[in-house]
């Protein structure tokens, strides 16, 4: 699933992969940075803090800032699976 990732004014699209309700792994055409914070646009949801906890090459791990409600999550998972 394609996301935006948004850092104050520097935007670029990534590849959500294995998300959970704590965090996302994300591969990006340009690498992140260890303990940078972004602003991550999914699907319907409203944009979701996260912060950049692990860079391999162009593969990072984030956290949310607040876990994604478990019913919120279902539904953005059941929309995903329909496209």
């Amino acid at each position: 699933m394609i996301v935006l990732a948004r850092k104050g004014h520097r935007r670029q699209a990534a590849e959500a992969r294995d998300l959970s309700l704590g965090g996302v792994r994300l591969r990006t055409l340009n690498p992140l940075r260890v303990g940078s914070v972004y602003w991550l646009k999914i699907g319907s949801l409203e944009a979701l803090e996260v912060t950049v906890i692990w860079v391999d090459r162009f593969n990072a791990g984030c956290q949310f800032t607040k876990p994604i409600h478990p019913a919120v999550f279902e539904a953005l998972i059941a929309a995903l699976d329909k496209d």
